[in-house]
């Protein structure tokens, strides 16, 4: 937010793939936004936990910050107001002492331990989650946890070196789903592509970040390409608002250049409109939690009424999403033996029927 005040003064268009609070691009029209709003994450995990978990009763434990209050904003609203029941919130003050925090573990595994089932949302900074869930687990406490892209893909990994997590694989993170604009087992060719590219290369595989960022990479290209800039000393000023006013001009998905995760382009707040993925975490990984809600591109082409009332399609504030399931299918190697392979075909559903 800082940061932004500078840009806009020198007319320096830029874009952040990671930094989600509203008030980043709101106002400031030199600054966009590739990640997922905070508050478009706490609708989001609101509208999951209600219509997919079919849970009615919530906690919150947010940052007491920027990224932490509004999306525990978005989720309260998104959550009461299709009926669920707040059953307490606790502040974390990122520069509290850990008596502080120990108090405030204290709280809400107790209101956990001695309430009804519910779920438990982490509002709060990518720096703080690794604290927050090490000392609520091992109270003993076992919540459904729901949490934002702070969290991120990798967030089991964060875990591995921890003696719990040496014993049992998922000790920390089983339970635990999460908001994500990129998850590979779930994802288009290109991101697949775009992987295995990044893994031959550097050695480890795409997630959110990198995804995000070579998105803002390719952006900028085409506004180099298409924004008709002269590149010179004379035409700095001029060339820094022609690119401005063509990445202002990206708000038609048809027209849009598309990126990993799709079309790239930007709503009224400059932020990129994007799906949201949601991540389950199990056994030291996370994968495509087996239901998704995907974004119905046009209300108009489709039956409104009659897919809301029969639940394949639900509301969240101005925008409708089908609820998706995730269905795995492949080829598992049963048994090797004197040089043939036996093979034992996974599938949910027939290929071919024979007549």
């Amino acid at each position: 937010m800082a940061g932004g005040k500078v840009y806009r003064e020198a007319s320096i268009p830029a874009i952040t793939t990671f930094a989600t609070v509203p008030a980043i691009t709101a106002g400031n029209p030199y600054y966009f936004r590739l990640a997922i709003e905070s508050c478009a994450q706490g609708h989001i995990l609101a509208a999951y936990a209600k219509s997919v978990l079919g849970q009615r009763r919530a906690r919150v434990i947010f940052s007491d910050e920027a990224y932490g209050r509004t999306l525990r904003a978005a989720f309260d609203d998104e959550f009461v107001e299709e009926g669920g029941e707040l059953q307490g919130e606790w502040a974390w003050d990122p520069h509290g002492s850990a008596e502080q925090h120990a108090a405030v573990i204290e709280q809400a595994s107790t209101s956990i331990a001695d309430g009804e089932s519910g779920v438990l949302v982490l509002a709060v900074s990518t720096d703080l989650t690794k604290e927050v869930v090490l000392r609520l687990r091992r109270t003993g406490v076992n919540p459904i946890i729901l949490g934002g892209s702070s969290l991120g893909s990798d967030f089991p990994q964060r875990f591995r070196d921890e003696p719990e997590e040496k014993r049992e694989s998922g000790y920390f993170t089983n339970n635990t789903y999460l908001a994500s604009p990129l998850l590979l087992d779930s994802s288009s060719e290109r991101s697949l592509e775009f992987s295995e590219q990044l893994f031959n290369r550097y050695g480890f595989r795409a997630d959110e970040v990198s995804a995000k960022y070579y998105e803002a990479a390719l952006l900028i290209v085409e506004a180099l390409r298409r924004g008709e800039v002269e590149l010179t000393p004379q035409s700095r000023d001029g060339d820094r608002r022609k690119i401005r006013e063509w990445l202002a001009q990206q708000v038609n998905p048809s027209q849009a250049i598309t990126g990993l995760t799709g079309p790239i382009y930007f709503d009224q707040n400059q932020s990129a409109i994007q799906n949201v993925r949601i991540g389950r975490c199990a056994g030291g990984q996370c994968v495509s939690a087996p239901n998704q809600l995907a974004a119905v591109p046009d209300p108009r082409l489709i039956d409104l009424d009659r897919e809301l009332t029969a639940g394949h399609v639900i509301r969240v504030r101005q925008q409708f999403y089908w609820l998706q399931r995730v269905v795995y299918t492949g080829i598992d190697i049963n048994q090797i033996s004197q040089g043939y392979f036996y093979l034992r075909f996974l599938s949910l559903v027939p290929l071919c029927r024979r007549r």
